[in-house]
């Protein structure tokens, strides 16, 4: 038998091996098959390990309440200077409110009268039926022969009237990859 060592005198011989293995196809499957699904049972593995969040929008219908003001119109305005028992010299204004609405309501007029030193508010309230039309009158006391000025603003009553809108939201669900890359979730 020939020693298989290589020594100076056969450094650059070539040694004959036999790589020559036979495999059943059953083996062979198994050698080609065995690292392909461990491959796929890694990546499920993680796909159901890892988890993403994802965001998504829906249009969602809410009722919300808003204070309706009543219909109503400003049918005239007058003021005067007067006289009133108690008072003396008064500065009087008017306000007609018509009250245009379907629905009998009190109407507030607030009344503001300036002079050159001073500034007075007064309200008033008058209660009026649907298509009727009333004075609301306001008064404050000024010297005689003192120059004024006079506002209004009148504040109608209101109703609660529901309205149904429409609101965009923005949900977010965690899911694992799984689902995510197969579609497997649904919006909520």
């Amino acid at each position: 038998m020939e020693n298989d060592k290589q020594t100076p005198d056969n450094v650059g011989d070539e040694v004959e091996t036999t790589s020559n293995v036979h495999r059943s196809p059953r083996q062979t499957l198994f050698v080609v098959l065995v690292p392909i699904a461990a491959v796929l049972v890694l990546a499920l593995l993680l796909s159901l390990l890892v988890h993403k969040t994802v965001s998504y929008e829906l249009v969602v219908p809410r009722d919300t309440v808003v204070a309706e003001p009543y219909h109503y119109s400003v049918t005239n305005t007058w003021a005067q200077n007067g006289f009133r028992l108690g008072f003396g010299i008064v500065a009087e204004a008017n306000v007609q409110i018509e009250n245009m609405d379907d629905d009998p309501g009190a109407f507030g007029v607030n009344f503001t009268f300036t002079t050159l030193n001073r500034v007075f508010v007064t309200s008033s309230k008058v209660y009026v039926v649907p298509g009727e039309t009333k004075i609301a009158t306001g008064m404050a006391d000024v010297s005689l022969g003192e120059d004024w000025k006079w506002r209004y603003e009148v504040v109608p009553p209101t109703r609660n009237v529901t309205h149904n809108i429409s609101v965009r939201e923005t949900h977010y669900q965690r899911l694992t990859l799984f689902q995510w890359i197969f579609g497997l979730w649904h919006q909520v």
